[in-house]
């Protein structure tokens, strides 16, 4: 695969696009993640509860620090998933106001025959050409 069709394709034309919402992507990508590894946190939690409760001489103390700790790790992953979802939104938000503000001002400075001429779907194609 050349290099100029590794450009065309997967995450690198958006952040092209993105121009400076890329900051804010990053962001909502990284609280994405953490989000992932938060989720996964109450399932262990809840494992080593179990294993607590089932033990002859259980300890009732440690098993309420497994289900706090489980409690807080699944409304914190819930919290990153609303604030990656906001930061997700806001930028293709922001980035969509700029794409169309670009073509307008191309589509304005046009002749009038332009689109007369091309079809769809070589217009579609390059919006930036």
């Amino acid at each position: 695969m050349s290099s100029t069709q590794m450009e065309k394709n997967g995450i690198a034309p958006l952040f092209k696009i993105a121009g400076k919402r890329k900051k804010i992507l990053f962001i909502s990508g990284f609280l994405a993640i953490i989000q992932a590894i938060l989720s996964l946190v109450p399932y262990i939690l809840v494992f080593y509860t179990i294993c607590e409760l089932t033990k002859e001489s259980v300890d009732f103390m440690i098993a309420r620090t497994y289900i706090a700790h489980a409690i807080i790790a699944a409304v914190l992953s819930m919290g990153m998933f609303f604030l990656s979802g906001i930061l997700s939104h806001i930028a293709s938000i922001n980035i969509i106001y700029e794409l169309r503000n670009h073509i307008s001002k191309k589509a304005g400075k046009l002749p009038m025959g332009y689109f007369y001429n091309r079809n769809s779907g070589a217009l579609k194609k390059n919006p930036f050409g």
